[in-house]
């Protein structure tokens, strides 16, 4: 149990300290004196009275200081599944009608992107109006430059990116560039004429596992080494460009929590934007991941037919696609991160106190 005087006054919960309606905080750190300590503390029953030396009184439940010193176990739904191109036998896939009809459906969609970063709908019409209204279902689209919904097909650039294309797309994460970069990213395919175009998922938190384990120095030179992408439309004026590592993990636990990966969208290396005394290293670190990622046994490629929905997590899951012949439309949109956690805690989670 922590004894620190400071944490202990900094989470009172009186209602001078804490409004209980609005779950913030009323007290100032700044005026907290580092070297706070009870004048006087008791245990009573299941709670910890103490008297502090500007006469303020707080009251701890013993239970509460007990859960606020011990690490909460991950539960059976927040645990992820890493996964490979065996998945194929065994893809999460929910269908229209349930999904549509029931919050069962709802629930089993948004664990299987909690788990495994990506979900199938499956007997969607192929229209604009039945995709954005299996997206509705559940949230708003975020809005960028690309506008909120999108429609496109090969047939016409309507923006300076090679997906407006019928090149083959290596595996990569969208709006790199972005300092907010999507959370979620949807696709329907609502017509093709033609061959090719299978589409290709790898999950980037088993290939960040995968080279930490075997190259742990090129691990650590994409966790620390900040790479420049860009983005950039002369037509429509637009410019967007940060930069920031490949691989993004938690300040605390060191887990990976993001990748930001796509060569189309990487920008120019040199001495304003990296150290060029590490060139060598940062080619060699962005060459080894791209190998993991192009490990037949890591991807999982699929056709994205008429009637199916493909929503992914854009900061675990790499997606790619093979080239193709003929005409193809799509429709889809981005969902912001933000938005995406708030509708799963609301559906999958109970709602935790603030601190």
């Amino acid at each position: 149990m922590c004894t620190e005087g400071i944490w202990l006054r900094d989470h009172c919960r009186c209602p001078t300290c804490y409004h209980t309606d609005t779950r913030q905080r009323l007290l100032e750190t700044y005026d907290l004196p580092l070297d706070i300590a009870p004048e006087h503390a008791q245990i009573r029953d299941d709670a910890l009275d103490v008297q502090w030396p500007d006469g303020h009184s707080s009251t701890y439940l013993l239970s509460s200081l007990r859960n606020a010193m011990a690490k909460r176990p991950r539960k059976e739904t927040d645990r992820q599944t890493f996964w490979d191109a065996s998945i194929a036998a065994t893809p999460p896939v929910t269908q229209y009608n349930e999904f549509m009809d029931s919050t069962s459906g709802i629930k089993s969609w948004l664990t299987d992107i909690k788990r495994t970063g990506f979900a199938l709908v499956d007997g969607v019409p192929a229209t604009e109006q039945a995709t954005q209204a299996v997206i509705k279902r559940v949230y708003a689209p975020m809005h960028t430059f690309y506008g909120e919904w999108w429609t496109f097909s090969n047939n016409a650039l309507d923006h300076a990116d090679t997906a407006y294309t019928n090149l083959s797309l290596p595996s990569h994460t969208d709006m790199t560039y972005c300092s907010d970069p999507a959370g979620l990213q949807v696709f329907h395919c609502l017509s093709f004429d033609g061959t090719g175009g299978e589409s290709t998922l790898v999950d980037g938190f088993k290939a960040g596992r995968q080279l930490r384990d075997q190259y742990p120095e090129i691990y650590r030179t994409l966790t620390t080494v900040n790479i420049p992408q860009t983005y950039a439309d002369p037509v429509q004026k637009i410019w967007s460009t940060i930069s920031r590592p490949v691989l993004i993990v938690d300040s605390t636990s060191y887990e990976l929590v993001r990748v930001n990966f796509n060569t189309c969208d990487r920008a120019v290396l040199d001495a304003s934007t990296v150290d060029m005394s590490r060139i060598q290293e940062i080619y060699r670190a962005l060459r080894t991941f791209e190998s993991i990622l192009r490990e037949e046994q890591n991807v999982y490629t699929f056709p994205l037919t008429p009637g199916r929905v493909l929503i992914f997590d854009n900061w675990r899951v790499l997606h790619g696609r093979e080239g193709f012949t003929g005409s193809r439309t799509l429709s889809g949109c981005y969902v912001s991160r933000d938005e995406h956690m708030l509708k799963q805690r609301m559906y999958l989670d109970e709602c935790e106190e603030a601190n």
